[in-house]
């Protein structure tokens, strides 16, 4: 499973989305990190969703490899 967050630049900083962003990779998750662009709050700077080319990539990426490895987890 993969996660692709967004959001203002504040929450991406604060210590309880660190704690969370923990927990998610505990369990396993996958993390396609936020960029650095123009946010929908008009502020510039890191929170801003990954593009969806990179998102469809990333995903392509990991089944690929998972083929490649016979479907063990890698």
């Amino acid at each position: 499973m993969f996660v692709a967050p967004a959001m203002n630049t504040f929450m991406w900083n604060n210590p309880f989305t660190e704690r969370h962003l923990m927990a998610i990779d505990d369990l396993g998750i996958s993390l396609i990190p936020p960029v650095k662009k123009r946010l929908a709050c008009g502020d510039y700077g890191n929170g801003a969703m990954a593009e969806p080319s990179l998102i469809y990539s990333t995903v392509r990426l990991f089944f690929e490899s998972r083929e490649q490895t016979g479907g063990r987890d890698i």
